[in-house]
């Protein structure tokens, strides 16, 4: 086999459970370090490495942390491999978090970033976030509110017609390090809980708003 037949195989069968429990949204999900301990006995089933190269790039004021995982064939003579880059942006000022824990929190995105791409993993996306109706068809029957006229001016309607707070839909828009909260909370929860209990007042109070409206639901 060559290495993209390889890595296909491993594309085709790798299984990365999501041992890793959020407590704040109650669901489990999946690490960097997951996905690594799934694919290793897979490199050893079709005889390939896989490393992780980082680098800081500064650009425009800015320091980016870039990460490639790059699959290598060992059983190729000429060392054939096929590699993923992705990059994010490190917060300049990141009040209440030190700076190992800013470094440390871009680092683990960016590694769970470029294994995904290269193995196909798609995480499940949050269903009640605002960012992914998009693509889903509204329900036949929408729900019907009681709320009085004064009541309506801090609601906002989503695209599948659901009416919630102006408070949480806003919170789930704010962004750190280029990315939304509501992303970062289904997508990176060791991150969330960073930002919730660390994180500068402005980021911890939308976190809050979040964490609370999502254990309404629950």
């Amino acid at each position: 086999m060559n290495i993209h037949e390889k890595l296909l195989m491993i594309q085709v069968g790798l299984k990365a459970p999501k041992n890793q429990y959020n407590s704040f949204g109650k669901y489990a999900y999946r690490s960097a370090s997951d996905i690594m301990e799934a694919v290793k006995p897979w490199l050893a089933k079709v005889k390939c490495t896989l490393v992780l190269d980082d680098d800081l790039i500064p650009l425009n004021d800015s320091m980016y942390f870039k990460s490639t995982a790059r699959l290598t064939d060992a059983e190729s003579e000429a060392g054939d491999f096929i590699q993923v880059s992705g990059f994010a942006r490190e917060a300049v000022d990141q009040k209440g978090m030190s700076e190992p824990q800013m470094s440390g929190a871009c680092e683990s995105y960016v590694h769970k970033y470029v294994l995904g791409q290269l193995f196909l993993i798609d995480d499940t996306k949050d269903p009640d976030t605002e960012e992914f109706q998009s693509g889903r068809k509204p329900k036949e029957t929408k729900q019907k509110t009681t709320k009085l006229a004064s009541e309506e001016e801090d609601m906002v309607i989503l695209k599948d017609g659901r009416q919630i707070p102006r408070v949480y839909y806003e919170a789930m828009q704010m962004e750190w390090n280029g990315k939304k909260l509501g992303k970062i909370y289904q997508d990176d929860p060791e991150l969330f809980g960073n930002l919730l209990t660390t994180g500068e007042p402005t980021f911890k109070a939308a976190c809050k708003v979040i964490k609370e409206m999502k254990e309404k639901k629950a």
